[in-house]
């Protein structure tokens, strides 16, 4: 029993009183060790141990059982001690002398207790020890017997100490017989071991906490327990729980900080990442981070002209074609069963060393990789399937068609064929729930894969293939198809010095659809889609005119996209000495898309004499990287010392074509581009170079202190000449309190770990477009307009405003943080304040129209700051043979400001933003109610002009729009938990979030038009004067009031929501019925179970009135290990 554990001084005591306190502990501990009765008495009980690598504290545990007798112990960590023992009815003394042989402790009985305290060696000990120390060797392994470079090595009681080698080697000269040496390796537990002999063999066991768990950084590894920084993990076990073909939807909910979006709703679509929230002012700009695949940037410039920070970034799709997805993520080409972690670097100190590229933080993804031992084949099959089972609560035809008739009497018009066809032509019998109709049908997800590893001490690899094929409910045919490769070889000297390690993945997508149209509020008397010919219902939607109001040409309108990635990295490293050691890494990717949309004539109404259309686009992207580093690492004093020294040249172009072809007469000639009467041809083209050297020091002394420094150099070319470089850099550091003896003394036994971390840094942002600083010509007029030829000369134009002296944007960034940790690091919790304040903000700035431009890219003296807080914690409630039960929680809450801009009335945004608010504040009309008199919605005139206005200054007497509201989570996170029986497991994981959303119900449209409404506001409509009513009157025609409803605060509703994200269950068949290294496990996953809201929609995720939700999914299959 560790006397620390007794006499617990409350914090409120005051610094007398826990004086005197410490001081009673220290004499009644004298008085103890006074009271010692060396000689041997006689002790009736018999002790019975036989262990080997036991734990001494459990030795002791042992004994205190049989025998009655406690020990005691004073500020040493003994749990870290393992020996052999073997007793058989051995005295109490005779066990003591054979537990205590070689330690460096010595013991005393008194009573029924065992006190136990360091030897004290004399000056004779110490001079005899200096002439008779040994020289020693020896090797730090693993479990399975793989060395462990780096491994510190320390002499305790000394400041000595060794770190091996590639070979997991070291050496020690004179060490005195008996001595402690304590051994310590990231990720691993660390161990204290006696010298016995000349030669130390140390085998390393995994740690299960969590704070060993080894995280990727930038250039490097790190872990939670010594890590400055701010790093959010994924693991590979979490993603594969999840049925998602983008891995970036694995992360939902699952790091704080960090929100995740899908705007399109399509698989294939963009993937929307936010990591605390908004910097630039501009939103043409995205807030993407930067993503790194095994080293090397994925990188793709932005020229297709619609990217935006709303939408995020259209990726691979950068022709300004966009198919029906609005854009295609290129983690869509990844496959989620290849990575092995995906980590978030988000603060100065973790972020920095990438210099510009890292404003807006970075996303670290590290492939599977092979690993030494029998070669191993892991095959998994899976088949799912994806469901609506939510809708929106609509009129039947009935009340449609009284809303309707109701409508045109309020406005006093009588219906004709022309304005009502649902009133006049179209059965009034007849009723299709739309939704049903269009969302009804069973998506399907089937995966399948296998993976090939294995290798020996020298060389190690792995091979895997991987086919998904999925169709989207929102699809009438085709699917999204994606087959991926993966190559990993890692082989090694037979010195161990020489090192290769080479990656490549290689992915071929298929997104092939015809897309039904999302519109689930048509009339529910309107006409089927299919004629009793089976072909598309032109004749029955018609109003009598040429006008064609089908909408469900789509049907016949199909659009592919078909991408191939190759990812490759090859890394080369070289150790000239030990500790030092040389490398490249050279990194490639390529990326070709190619994209077909046809518009037939047969899929027209042919009373519009319709011609077919044909477009095809390809967009092609190539990145590659070189990046010399030199690595050095030794021990100073007590102290881990490492240092990297890098430089990075990196090239990025980006190339996009469209060709439509118009005015086809005949559809059998859309196979041919060349057969189009006309041609219309655009061409996009975006070339990005940059270099940077950077370096990091760090420096860990005693496992108490850490200090690191990074810093980068970057030079642009999105800059001007004098303006391309900016120098970035950072420091973090952190105190492991819980290592110090006098915090020990008064910590809590059940207080396991404490640290205090904090950083500053500064990075930049180049996020600005390229060269903006030159002349770029084009004969395309804005919005793509082409310019036809003159007399044979074709015109130019120039695209842009020239300002050659813009610079870098500037970000710093400031945290701090704590770590806890309770019952012997089993219950693990972070919390973390942060300040990011991007300055000298890129933005647009206004210019006269006489110069030709309206506006010019320049650096505004603007400053925007995200401030907030960061928590997780996980907990390891339960764990022993059969059963197992684990938690985790995470949250975080960012508040977005804008600080300052001068002569902000003089800037594009006079009329957008406020100083003092965030960037993403919506300022709207403050809504009163309705007029019982005339039924219209009434708002209230702020500046008391006599008339409701938009316009002008927000919150000021030049406008009515004096309501502010943000659309920003207040806080957001995640919540799950994992079981573990025997050979069952069982997890799920909630997400949740605190917001204002957008209220479906005042979605833009018209209530009583051509279009269906929701029950709840039906009934509670206003139909007579004097009436009290929630919702205005019934119309056809649309009034001011009835536009100023979508941008008043009625519009807004809260959106906060409880999800049941993910459920996985898995079994594994037992040893007994499979033997040898064979496993068969059987799996079941769902995504989007279930959701708490009170939100008045069905999903605030789908925030579009008559969107679809979405859907429910349900996977289930077996992996087999051989």
């Amino acid at each position: 029993m560790n006397l620390c554990s007794y006499a617990k001084v409350p914090l409120c005591l005051g610094r007398p009183m826990l004086k005197i306190i410490i001081v009673m502990k220290l004499i009644f501990f004298i008085i103890t060790i006074a009271c010692v009765q060396v000689s041997a008495i006689g002790y009736a009980q018999h002790v019975n141990i036989q262990q080997k690598e036991a734990m001494l504290t459990n030795v002791f545990s042992t004994i205190e059982r049989q025998t009655g007798y406690s020990f005691f112990w004073k500020n040493e960590d003994l749990t870290k001690i393992k020996i052999d023992v073997k007793l058989q009815n051995a005295s109490l003394e005779e066990a003591l002398k054979e537990v205590f042989k070689g330690l460096p402790y010595t013991y005393a009985v008194v009573k029924n207790s065992i006190v136990i305290q360091p030897k004290e060696t004399t000056f004779i000990d110490r001079v005899v020890a200096a002439f008779t120390g040994i020289d020693i060797k020896g090797a730090v392994l693993d479990r399975q017997g793989q060395p462990l470079p780096g491994a510190t090595i320390t002499l305790k009681g000394t400041q000595r100490s060794t770190s091996t080698n590639i070979k997991g080697e070291f050496s020690l000269a004179n060490v005195p017989k008996d001595a402690v040496l304590q051994v310590s390796y990231m990720g691993y537990v660390t161990r204290d071991v006696i010298v016995t002999g000349d030669y130390v063999g140390v085998l390393m066991e995994l740690s299960t906490s969590k704070l060993d768990e080894v995280q990727v950084m930038a250039y490097g590894t790190t872990n939670r327990r010594l890590a400055t920084g701010n790093i959010g993990t994924v693991t590979a076990k979490e993603i594969e729980k999840q049925p998602v073909m983008n891995p970036l939807l694995a992360l939902a909910g699952r790091v704080p900080g960090v929100v995740v979006t899908s705007p399109s709703g399509y698989a294939s679509g963009i993937v929307k990442v936010e990591i605390r929230g908004r910097s630039s002012i501009n939103s043409g700009f995205t807030s993407e981070p930067l993503y790194i695949i095994d080293g090397v940037p994925l990188t793709y410039l932005e020229i297709g002209g619609v990217s935006s920070y709303e939408l995020g970034s259209s990726g691979i799709l950068q022709n300004g074609s966009f198919g029906t997805s609005g854009g295609q993520s290129p983690l869509f080409n990844l496959n989620p069963a290849d990575i092995s972690s995906i980590e978030v670097l988000k603060d100065a100190d973790a972020t920095a060393i990438y210099g510009s590229r890292g404003a807006n933080g970075v996303i670290l993804i590290t492939t599977k990789k092979g690993k030494p031992g029998a070669t191993v084949v892991t095959a998994d099959i899976s088949q799912g399937i994806n469901k609506v089972t939510r809708y929106w609560d609509l009129l039947s035809t009935k009340d449609y068609l009284q809303m309707r008739r109701e409508a045109f009497k309020n406005d006093g018009i009588v219906p004709t064929a022309l304005n009502a066809p649902d009133l006049v032509l179209w059965d009034s019998t007849r009723y299709t729930n739309w939704q049903k109709e269009l969302w009804g049908g069973t998506g399907q997800l089937t995966k399948s894969s296998i993976a090939l590893s294995g290798g020996n001490d020298n060389t190690q690899f792995r091979i895997a293939g991987n086919f998904t094929r999925q169709k989207e409910i929102l699809t009438a045919s085709g699917s999204n198809k994606s087959g991926n490769a993966a190559f990993n070889l890692i082989n090694k000297s037979l010195n161990s010095k020489f090192k290769i390690n080479f990656s490549v993945n290689y992915s071929y997508t298929d997104v092939n659809t015809i897309a039904v149209p999302g519109s689930v509020t048509l009339a529910p008397n309107a006409p089927a889609i299919y004629n009793n010919e089976g072909e598309l219902n032109f004749e029955g939607w018609s109003n009598g005119t040429t006008q064609s109001i089908y909408p469900f040409s789509s049907l016949k309108q199909p659009a592919s996209s078909k991408t191939t990635l190759v990812t490759s990295n090859l890394n080369i490293s070289y150790e000239l000495f030990k500790g030092f050691d040389i490398s490249s890494n050279f990194g490639y990717n390529n990326s070709h898309n190619s994209m077909e949309t046809t518009i037939p004539i047969s899929s027209q109404d042919p009373k519009s004499n319709p011609t077919g259309v044909l477009g095809v686009g390809t967009n092609d992207n190539q990145n590659w990287i070189i990046e010399p580093q030199l690595n050095y690492q030794t021990t100073i004093g007590k102290g881990r010392f490492t240092a990297l020294l890098g430089a990075s040249l990196q090239s990025t172009s980006t190339a996009g074509q469209t060709i439509s072809g118009l005015g086809y007469t005949d559809d059998s000639f859309l196979g041919s581009i060349q057969l189009a009467p006309t041609l219309m041809t655009t061409d996009k083209l975006g070339q990005y170079k940059y270099a940077a050297i950077f370096g990091r020091l760090n420096y860990t002394w005693d496992d108490k202190y850490i200090v690191n420094f990074s810093g980068r150099r970057d030079g642009s070319s999105r800059f001007g000449p004098g303006n391309q470089y900016g120098n970035f850099g950072a420091i973090g550091l952190a105190w492991i309190a819980s290592q110090e003896n006098w915090i020990k003394s008064v910590l809590p036994s059940y207080v396991s770990f404490i640290k205090l971390r904090g950083s500053y840094g500064i990075t930049g942002s180049d996020n600005v477009g390229d060269y903006r600083y030159l002349t770029e010509w084009t004969n395309m007029a804005p919005g793509y307009v082409p310019i036809y030829s003159y007399g044979g000369i074709t015109p130019l134009v120039s695209q842009h405003a020239v300002n050659p002296n813009y610079q870098w944007q500037v970000n710093k960034k400031l945290e701090g943080g704590i770590n806890v940790s309770f019952l012997d690091d089993r219950i693990n919790l972070e919390a973390a304040y942060y300040q990011n304040r991007c300055d000298n903000q890129l933005t647009l700035i206004p210019t006269p129209m006489f110069t030709g431009f309206g506006d010019v890219t320049a650096n505004w003296e603007a400053s925007v700051q995200n401030s907030g807080w960061e928590f997780s914690a996980t907990a390891r409630l339960i764990s022993n043979k059969n059963f197992t039960w684990s938690l985790n929680l995470n949250g975080g809450s960012n508040k977005n400001v804008l600080l300052s801009y001068p002569n902000i009335l003089q800037s594009p945004y006079a009329k957008q933003y406020l100083v003092g608010q965030s960037i993403n504040m919506n300022y709207l009309l403050h809504y009163i109610g309705v007029d019982p008199l005339t039924g219209q919605y009434v708002f209230e005139d702020y500046n008391h002009d006599g008339q409701i206005g938009n316009d002008g200054l927000p919150g000021t007497g030049y406008s009515d729009r004096n309501i502010a509201l943000s659309l920003d989570p207040k806080f957001s996170g995640g919540i799950g938990s994992e079981f573990q029986y025997k050979d069952w497991q069982f997890s799920f994981f909630f997400q949740y979030r605190n917001q204002m959303a957008r209220n479906p119900l005042y979605g833009g449209f018209i209530a009583g038009g051509m279009t269906n409404i929701s029950v709840e506001m039906f009934k509670n409509r206003w139909t007579t004067p004097g009436q009290q009513a929630e919702y205005a009157r019934f119309t056809t025609a649309q009034s001011a009031a009835d536009g100023n409803v979508n941008t008043s605060d009625r519009a807004y509703t809260d959106g906060s929501y409880l999800r049941l994200n993910n459920v996985s269950l898995s079994y594994t068949l037992p040893k007994s019925i499979i033997k040898g290294n064979t496993q068969l496990r059987f799996f079941m996953n769902a995504q989007n179970l279930w959701l708490i809201s009170g939100y008045p929609g069905i999903d605030p995720d789908m925030q579009s009135f008559g969107g679809m939700p979405s859907a429910k999914v349900i996977t289930g299959g077996l992996s087999l290990t051989l």
